[in-house]
């Protein structure tokens, strides 16, 4: 009987899944440990969420993972918006200061929940209005 291997640890959920997902398309049998208590209770999580497959498939599945994480990093390296792409930018988007695209558009995080919509309805003044978000890296700025 094969022995158990973690191939990789992840603090969120989703990215854990994501990965098992790609394992199990691929036709590597994989499980996922400590992913319950991720969600929940994600702060009670210790060691994260590990992702184990069978001793006798890790170099295959971490062949896998390397492939799609080297994909995802030169992806991440593409110019942060093509210059035939540049004229359906909104004149008045921010530059992110992370990679420098312009492919941003404004969000306004207080009123994504009912308790920060309160809160900006009784001190708009207190909260920055002015938050924006790079459709290119994914970051906030």
């Amino acid at each position: 009987m094969d022995k158990i291997v973690t191939i990789r640890t992840f603090n969120d959920y989703f990215s854990a899944h994501v990965m098992q997902q790609i394992l199990l398309e691929s036709g590597i049998e994989c499980m996922l440990l400590n992913d319950n208590s991720g969600t929940v209770l994600p702060s009670l999580t210790v060691g994260g969420i590990r992702l184990q497959v069978l001793q006798a498939d890790e170099q295959r599945a971490q062949n896998i993972l390397n492939q799609i994480e080297t994909e995802a990093d030169e992806e991440q390296d593409t110019p942060a918006y093509w210059e035939q792409d540049k004229e359906n930018l909104h004149p008045d988007n921010r530059v992110c200061v992370y990679c420098g695209s312009k492919n941003t558009s404004t969000v306004d995080a207080t009123r994504k929940t009912f308790l920060g919509k309160k809160l900006f309805d009784m001190a708009p003044g207190l909260f920055d209005k002015d938050k924006w978000h790079c459709f290119h890296c994914g970051k906030d700025f």
